[in-house]
């Protein structure tokens, strides 16, 4: 298999610690999202900024945050992005963050000077 990204709402958590408030989490939701991402050889990119990437404010169930939306990677992609990781924005008109995926080819691409051009 090449190089594979997935990246999105999963609607899924990996434990409680990916949750603020709303309840007890299933277990067993969160076993088969674990095995499933273990079945496919992925693992989660870092993320940076925020730390949960959904939230509601429901009268009845009050204020809730999950991390829902994320990026997932095999090896094959970081084998082409040495650097990799996702950014999660503020929310502004949905109930879930934007996501975006940052990546370097080398640990060098990053080093390289800022220069102005002449004109």
């Amino acid at each position: 298999m090449g190089p594979s990204l997935a990246v999105g709402d999963l609607s899924a958590t990996l434990g409680a610690h990916e949750q603020h408030e709303g309840g007890l989490p299933n277990p067993l939701s969160h076993l088969d999202f674990h095995n499933c991402i273990d079945d496919y050889n992925n693992f989660q990119m870092p993320s940076t900024s925020l730390r949960f990437s959904w939230a509601l404010d429901r009268d009845n169930l009050g204020y809730m945050q999950r991390n829902l939306d994320r990026a997932f990677c095999n090896a094959r992609w970081i084998d082409n992005w040495a650097i990799a990781n996702y950014h999660v924005f503020s929310k502004m008109v949905s109930n879930h963050s934007p996501l975006i995926i940052c990546g370097l080819t080398t640990a060098s691409d990053c080093l390289e000077p800022f220069r102005f051009q002449s004109m």
